[in-house]
């Protein structure tokens, strides 16, 4: 077997596993723990490409994507979509010193850590944050600005640059 997908909205539990030609695996919607997706990587030593899509229609919040450790894995597609597991996602792992094309949407974890990046081509990233940025906005009322303009004053501090955000 060359290529695998596994999808759905079952529990997998994998306790041993090897498929030592398999170079493409696909995870879609999966209640998988921590401990069995490793089981599940590690006994694919050829592992060539990965997908990962996880969203939060079932009860185990651990999403596969967040930490990803393999020699020979050369593409990854990770789409995550766990809005209100922040609690379960503190860091992200990337272990993959073959990797050269990377597409990563998920959110933006407390701590990222990519290692062994060197041969990477290509890296699409969408990442989104946890929370609202409501409190850095620019609040901005337009029934003042017609109150100035009917008082006929100009708003200097239009000109000034703004402080960035990040």
């Amino acid at each position: 077997m060359v290529k695998l997908t596994l999808s759905g909205e079952y529990c997998l539990e994998v306790k041993r596993v090897y498929f030592p030609v398999l170079k493409s695996l696909s995870l879609e919607f999966l209640e998988l723990d921590y401990p069995d997706y490793h089981r599940l990587l590690d006994g694919c030593p050829t592992l060539e490409e990965l997908f990962v899509a996880d969203d939060d229609d079932h009860s185990n919040p651990l999403c596969c994507g967040a930490v990803v450790k393999s020699e020979s894995l050369k593409r990854l597609v990770v789409s995550i979509d766990l809005p209100d597991s922040q609690e379960d996602h503190n860091s992200m792992l990337l272990d993959t010193p073959s990797l050269v094309y990377l597409k990563y949407t998920s959110y933006v974890f407390k701590e990222h850590d990519a290692v062994g990046l060197d041969l990477l081509v290509e890296a699409r990233l969408d990442l989104s944050l946890w929370g609202s940025t409501s409190d850095y906005d620019d609040d901005h009322d337009d029934d003042v600005d017609d109150e100035k303009e009917d008082d006929n004053e100009t708003d200097d501090d239009d000109d000034e640059p703004k402080m960035p955000i990040f």
